[in-house]
């Protein structure tokens, strides 16, 4: 769905997974990002792996 100027536009993120590292202090999140026009409609969906820090 195209974006126009004047859109108004929100952002939600959803962690799909978490999967964390045997061997090293770190794990693979999967998160799922989409983002709404001010009518609710899904306008972009990103979903990218990032290797993030573990806690100790």
């Amino acid at each position: 769905m195209p974006v126009r100027p004047d859109d108004r536009l929100h952002l939600v993120g959803e962690v799909m997974s978490l999967t964390p590292s045997k061997s090293k202090p770190q794990g693979i999140a999967l998160v799922k990002w989409t983002m709404l026009n001010q009518n609710g409609e899904e306008v972009y969906t990103f979903t990218p792996i990032a290797i993030v820090p573990r806690r100790g």
